[in-house]
């Protein structure tokens, strides 16, 4: 779907908006939009909806959430060829078909046949348009009945519909009224559509959405699923993603209110355990009982288990351990009343873990059918109410004593009422000595817990958790719900007695919730002697939030680039893949990454595809740097940034940017200072690649103060330390 001006356009990258767009510089265009009842035909559900009527696009779309909402039947499935603005290339795309009635402005309704796509577009910005405060203007529109409204101020609004070519003739009619030039009223059945340009320039940055692009548009999201014989290319979003933290503002992104408001409304406290249900999207979600589908993954996973039979027994074990500590219980065969659908499950190994070597890991995205709804898909996937991970490394860095820790089987320690059980069903055999999948040796279990592998699991933990801290109106409980990442505990604290304290309320608070910290390590030996042996891990090293901490020597070490084989020829793909393995967002290693990524740049100048072999001019530049890239592990960065020990510290912030023709930077300096004593040393950077159009370097430079700004308000915000002065 396009929608390009003729006048002079530009390309921006808006700071609310996740895709990049096409906005006319100097006029505004105003798109042809209504509101209307969308109805359900089966059901008589009804939405109110914003719609975008596009000639453009062949086919007409809705949001998954607008059916969700009206609870619309799947009618078929449709391949579509899609051809992306500035893309020669045919891409093929399934979608599902659902048939909808959408009322007209006479009360008729008039039914239509739609595809479904997770999102249509990015959010349609609308302004008020000077023009329409002439005279004759005003008195043309107040003698008219609108398809939409008129704004009086800026607005931001999602398109949960997009009208297209297939049904667009059946709602436009021939009337046209010129208000001024370039500006219409467009008959509809609708009602009037105000569309066209005026020479309004709107200040506040671009007043409509015209093309979206940012996004690979055969991925997720715009489409539910992409034909398996098409090519994927990489999806960069997670990359340039962690390359933005810090730089670009956060998104106004509110939490589901309803889903907080259940997890709110249903959670008890019941046998010193919290019991919580589900958050479902729909009162009576349409669920299968898919027994059929979990005896054919049992057969599947028992017969890779049997060639290994210690791993069968292991495997037994967890759940013969389960069962007897409560957190599965066997289901007796009788009438249920509600739903019933079985979790599949598999073995991972993990042999390098110091705790559990082999986990049971349950699929609640498993379909019967393409048609047919998985658990996941009946559940919200609400935020996930973890803490900034950026912010708790910086802040993990500040304590002269780091203390990690985790809550034992986290997401086994949340009880689930017994209604919402059924729903958590699973197989497994009565006796693994003879293990045969056949009838007399199976036994059916449930979940008296949350299980890991159900979207909405991570929510309840997080939820659980923070619930459950905020009775305790102490210093050590607020410094563990910002410090918490799932189940992983990550601070510290100034001396000794502090981090005691810490280890001993901890503790204490975790257990009223049925809950154990465990796995306790610090970087001081008199700490590590007072936690008793049972809580302690005994380790020289440890993972943290992707980085591996030497305990001994308290330093941090980046993992390198997964990919260390020489390979025998080097692609964009490959070259991307080494480049985006490499995770350490607080930007200490830019010097080295940043020539690989202006490597990269050249090579989408050169239009290479990704698969093609470089030359062996690009070869001999991409190994160049490779090397220097695959010391990364080898470097060794001392954690504590603030040694110091009084509470008489002053910190300052230092920022320095910077610009030359390829790239535009800046960096951040702790300057901690305790009487005559000072200490400052790097703890932010980041590096943006200079656009392919060539920019100035005043202008490149202005852009490095602005990402030098909004770095110094993310630092600040997330040290949480009194900063006595900043200075850029």
């Amino acid at each position: 779907m396009t929608h390009l001006a003729n006048e002079e356009t530009e390309y921006k990258e808006t700071e609310n908006s996740e895709e990049n767009v096409l906005v006319s510089s100097n006029e505004m265009v105003l798109m042809q939009t209504a509101i209307t009842d969308i109805k359900n035909p089966d059901t008589s559900a009804t939405q109110s909806v914003r719609l975008l009527l596009d000639s453009g696009s062949h086919r007409t779309y809705i949001t998954e959430n607008l059916a969700r909402k009206l609870h619309l039947k799947v009618t078929g499935e449709q391949e579509i060829k899609l051809v992306t603005f500035g893309n020669n290339s045919t891409q093929c795309i399934k979608t599902k078909c659902a048939n909808i009635d959408v009322k007209l402005k006479n009360g008729e309704y008039h039914s239509i046949s739609v595809n479904k796509v997770p999102t249509i577009s990015g959010n349609l910005h609308r302004s008020p348009a000077g023009v329409l405060d002439k005279e004759h203007v005003k008195h043309i529109i107040g003698s008219v009945d609108l398809a939409d409204t008129l704004l009086t101020r800026n607005e931001t609004s999602s398109i949960e519909m997009l009208v297209g070519n297939d049904y667009y003739l059946d709602f436009i009619l021939y009337q046209k009224i010129e208000l001024i030039p370039g500006l219409f009223l467009l008959g509809s059945k609708l009602g009037w559509i105000l569309t066209g340009r005026t020479f309004d320039q709107d200040s506040d940055g671009p007043c409509m959405l015209i093309l979206t692009h940012g996004n690979n548009a055969t991925n997720t999201s715009l489409f539910a699923d992409v034909d398996s014989v098409v090519p994927v290319k990489p999806n960069l979003e997670d990359f340039w993603n962690v390359e933005s933290i810090g730089i670009i503002e956060k998104q106004n992104i509110s939490d589901d209110e309803h889903a907080m408001k259940m997890f709110q409304d249903t959670i008890q406290f019941e046998n010193g355990r919290y019991q919580v249900t589900w958050p479902w999207t729909e009162e009576f979600p349409d669920l299968p009982v898919n027994r059929d589908l979990a005896i054919g993954r049992l057969k599947s996973c028992v017969n890779k288990l049997k060639t290994k039979r210690e791993l069968m027994m292991k495997y037994d074990e967890v759940m013969k351990d389960q069962l007897s500590k409560g957190v599965i219980e066997k289901v007796e065969k009788s009438p249920v009343d509600g739903l019933v659908h079985y979790l599949p499950h598999h073995a991972i190994i993990t042999p390098q873990k110091t705790t559990t070597k082999i986990r049971v890991v349950y699929d609640a995205s498993a379909r019967t059918r393409q048609e047919n709804k998985s658990l996941n898909e009946c559940m919200y996937r609400v935020p996930l109410m973890l803490q900034d991970l950026f912010g708790m490394l910086l802040r993990f860095r500040m304590h002269p004593i780091a203390i990690v820790a985790d809550i034992e089987k986290a997401f086994l320690q949340i009880g689930l009422k017994p209604s919402q059980r059924d729903v958590t069903r699973f197989l497994w055999l009565k006796d693994c000595k003879n293990p045969t999948v056949v009838t007399d040796n199976i036994q059916e279990f449930r979940f008296c817990r949350i299980p890991f592998g159900v979207i909405s699991s991570p929510f309840l933990l997080g939820a659980t958790v923070d619930f459950h801290l905020k009775c305790y109106e102490n210093p050590v409980a607020e410094n563990l719900r910002n410090n918490i990442y799932v189940d992983n505990v990550i601070t510290g604290a100034e001396n000794t007695s502090e981090a005691i304290q810490l280890y001993t309320n901890s503790k204490a608070m975790f257990a009223d919730a049925s809950m154990n910290l465990r796995e306790w390590i610090t970087n001081s030996d008199f700490v590590n002697k007072f936690i008793p042996k049972e809580d302690r891990a005994d380790t020289k090293s440890v993972k943290v939030l992707g980085h591996h901490w030497n305990v001994n020597e308290d330093t941090v070490t980046i993992a390198g680039p997964k990919n260390k084989s020489n390979e025998p020829e080097w692609t964009k793909r490959t070259v991307l893949k080494t480049i985006s393995s490499v995770f350490y967002p607080l930007g200490l290693l830019s010097p080295v990454l940043l020539r690989g990524k202006v490597f990269i740049q050249s090579l989408w100048q050169k239009n290479i595809d990704w698969d093609d072999n470089l030359t062996k001019e690009d070869q001999e530049k991409w190994l160049s740097i490779l090397i220097d890239i695959r010391k990364i592990d080898t470097l060794q960065i001392q954690r504590c940034v603030c040694a110091f020990t009084g509470h008489s510290k002053k910190y300052l912030l230092l920022c320095f940017c910077d610009a030359s023709e390829k790239a535009f930077s800046t960096v951040i300096y702790l300057h901690v200072s305790e009487k005559n004593t000072t200490d400052v040393n790097v703890i932010f950077a980041k590096t943006r690649l200079a656009p392919i159009k060539k920019l100035t370097i005043p202008r490149l430079e202005l852009l490095a103060v602005l990402i030098g700004l909004r770095c110094l308000k993310f630092v600040k915000e997330q040290l949480r330390v009194p900063i006595e002065k900043q200075f850029l």
